[in-house]
């Protein structure tokens, strides 16, 4: 997302001002949706009794209400399940739900603990600002443990960030492999939404199939007609690939902007969403679906029987959590007959797609 070409970052130097030295109040900024329009289903016993709970968002509100920051409802309502296409070629459609056969123990996720971390120099304020939009975004209890549970955190950086790619001055960027969401501290209110779509668009990739092919789908039918309410050099950045697409897209879904003119691709967030609220951690993994599926296969087709080598450490199939697994590809080499042997496992970096901003 980038700083140098935002007309409306520039507008009101005086209220820049006043917002980053001390003041979070926004008197012109749009109102946050009630979004993503989700329905959750009850979340079971999760890591923290509702008490608990409570207090964490009663604190968050008062933190946002005393610095002056309008916090977003929690939306709740059901949406259909699969969109279709007008054109007989283009048909999407989401799985209900992600199931698997092996039952692995996994640890329990203190959702409860902050997961933002910090350089020196960002305000507490600041700090407290991303803790609060990230809760809200992350709306139960099944999101946030699929968030730190696989690793995931918030860090506002008191300095530029580096380029990424073809943008120079980012104000935030989303790094799959380190599993971080990198925002420049005094933009943190208005980029934190745009990085966090990149999350979900991530999040989607790693555990549906097929979901990379009908986004690239939706993205030529759909965004020539994006419309960013941040304005035209938002509108422009948003059509710029699909990965744009779909974080401006969920931006403006959030700030309860007209989406009328993607209405496949606002639906399809929407289901997508609803249906990662809806699963538990334990079925949701931030690594590469197809890479996913060969290791959990590898670990149902040989089993216990096999010795099992990851990287150099001997692990135990029945009980490795995949959650634990970089994001990383790999390749395996099986010795041994007869139902009995040695498996190894050596992984290696995927070159692309490791930070998009």
């Amino acid at each position: 997302m980038s700083l140098d070409d935002r007309d409306w970052w520039r507008e009101d130097r005086k209220k820049k001002e006043k917002l980053y030295g001390g003041d979070f109040s926004l008197h012109s900024r749009p109102k946050y949706r009630k979004m993503p329009d989700i329905k959750p289903k009850g979340t079971g016993n999760g890591c923290g009794n509702v008490f608990a709970t409570i207090i964490v968002l009663v604190v968050i509100f008062v933190v946002a209400l005393a610095s002056g920051v309008q916090i977003p409802g929690i939306g709740l309502l059901s949406e259909k399940n699969s969109v279709q296409s007008d054109n007989n070629n283009s048909i999407i459609s989401i799985p209900g739900k992600i199931t698997f056969k092996r039952e692995v123990p996994y640890r329990e996720i203190d959702i409860n603990g902050s997961f933002v971390t910090f350089d020196s120099g960002v305000p507490t304020k600041t700090v407290e600002l991303a803790e609060g939009i990230s809760r809200i975004l992350l709306q139960n209890d099944n999101l946030l443990r699929q968030f730190v549970g696989n690793g995931w955190t918030v860090h506002l950086s008191d300095h530029e960030l580096n380029g990424i790619g073809d943008v120079e001055h980012p104000a935030g960027y989303t790094d799959y492999k380190n599993r971080c969401i990198v925002i420049y501290a005094p933009h943190c209110e208005h980029v934190i939404f745009h990085e966090f779509g990149h999350y979900f668009a991530y999040i989607y990739e790693c555990n549906f199939e097929n979901i990379k092919s009908e986004m690239d789908v939706l993205y030529r039918e759909e965004a020539r007609n994006f419309v960013s309410y941040r304005g035209d050099q938002e509108t422009k950045y948003g059509k710029k690939n699909v990965n744009e697409f779909f974080a401006c897209m969920y931006d403006n879904m959030v700030h309860d902007a007209d989406s009328s003119y993607c209405p496949k691709t606002e639906n399809y967030i929407k289901n997508c969403y609803n249906i990662l609220a809806n699963t538990d951690y334990k079925d949701i993994y931030s690594v590469n679906y197809e890479y996913r599926v060969k290791l959990e296969e590898l670990f149902q087709n040989y089993g216990a029987t096999y010795t099992f080598i990851l990287d150099g450490e001997r692990i135990d199939p029945k009980t490795y959590d995949i959650h634990d697994f970089p994001t990383k590809g790999f390749s395996c080499q099986v010795s041994g007959a007869n139902g009995t042997g040695t498996l190894v496992i050596q992984t290696y970096d995927i070159e692309n797609d490791k930070i998009t901003a």
